[in-house]
């Protein structure tokens, strides 16, 4: 039990921090449903999720239902994930692309975002079929076309956005490293010795083994080549099923936290390797049509994410032990147990396992 406790006490002290003058959702709410002209009673609410990064919540009133969302925000990650996604849903709203939440008010100060509801209910593993795969790159062929018309782009970086074949490398690097750096300093829990010998016996291996391979491949050079603009567009960031409701026409997509400019190639790659609803890597011939008319552009860049494929099936290794990390922990666990500390990471540690046995033991895992 001592190897979980400096992490429960400092998820404490952080819930100290986070909770100290938190306004009441329902006077949020309020708040934000009259600056949106949508009336100022007091609605009702239902949590919705308590994610670790965000708190949601069901508001109705007056005949109303909208969503709100509290971001959370670590000392050590100041990313602003709120100014992330109203960026990025108001430039779909500009767009007219309707498959998202319609930001409706917003309070910078305490971090509260009002949106329009989307009726639906969360994606399941039997909706991840060859048609819902075919919506989903529609939706992201709307966004890149969205781009092409637009004349004035307010959108930043993506989180751990790529420009270059060594951004991709770069990025498995510093997973690899961060994760190695957090469970060192663990030394006295058992699970985090298993997550460090996961790590340096599968992962860093397998990372070295893609860095020479891509460096034999493109040279130096070729590493550090900038991909054009036209390779680059509008992405959710984190995109998969496990962000995308299914309505009664079509889908809805939600979450966009980490949404910004991106290579198209490590955007493909996300969708392929997120973990709770994993797409079938033959499901992706669906989403060829993804770059419209430009045959040539669309083949480079599927040839690009497949050979930046394993490196990314590594990052994602390396999220699913993000338990492991100190700032994550504090996070995702600051109203926790010990005891659920210790069976987070046990599940989340086998996930690992399973992953690296299922994509990155003996097979070769393309995009066909």
């Amino acid at each position: 039990m001592a190897g979980y406790l400096p992490v429960l006490h400092a998820a404490r002290r952080l819930a100290g921090m986070f909770m100290q003058g938190r306004q009441d959702p329902a006077e949020a709410g309020r708040i934000l449903l009259a600056k949106a002209g949508l009336g100022g009673r007091s609605p009702r609410v239902t949590r919705l999720s308590h994610g670790k990064n965000n708190l949601t919540y069901r508001l109705d009133a007056e005949g109303t239902t909208c969503l709100l969302k509290q971001y959370f925000r670590h000392p050590r990650d100041m990313r602003d994930r709120q100014g992330a996604e109203l960026a990025f849903l108001s430039f779909c709203q500009k767009n007219n692309i309707a498959s998202v939440p319609i930001p409706l008010a917003y309070d910078r100060i305490g971090r509260w975002s009002l949106f329009s509801w989307l009726d639906g209910r969360p994606a399941a593993a039997e909706d991840i079929t060859r048609r819902n795969v075919a919506l989903v790159g529609a939706f992201l062929r709307d966004l890149a076309e969205a781009k092409s018309r637009s004349e004035d782009l307010c959108l930043q970086p993506a989180a751990e956005a790529c420009f270059s074949l060594l951004d991709h490398i770069t990025l498995a690097k510093r997973r690899v490293e961060r994760l190695l750096h957090g469970v060192s300093r663990q030394r006295t829990c058992p699970l985090a010795l298993k997550a460090e010998e996961v790590a340096r016996r599968e992962l860093l291996p397998g990372l070295e083994r893609e860095e020479e391979r891509l460096a034999r491949r493109y040279g130096q050079a070729g590493l550090r080549a900038r991909f054009t603009w036209e390779e680059m567009v509008p992405s959710p960031s984190d995109i998969g099923f496990h962000n995308i409701l299914v309505m009664t026409q079509g889908l809805g997509f939600v979450d966009f936290e980490y949404a910004g400019i991106d290579d198209a190639a490590k955007m493909l790659c996300d969708f392929l390797c997120q973990p709770s609803l994993p797409v079938p890597a033959e499901f992706l011939k669906e989403m060829r049509p993804l770059f419209g008319g430009d045959a040539r552009a669309g083949r480079e860049i599927y040839a690009r994410a497949e050979d930046v494929l394993v490196l990314h099936r590594i990052k994602w290794c390396c999220i699913l032990l993000n338990v492991f990390d100190t700032a994550d922990a504090e996070r995702r666990l600051f109203s926790g147990s010990a005891a659920e500390v210790r069976a987070l990471r046990e599940m989340q540690l086998k996930k690992c396992v399973n992953y690296i046995c299922r994509y990155l033991k003996g097979t070769e895992h393309g995009i066909h």
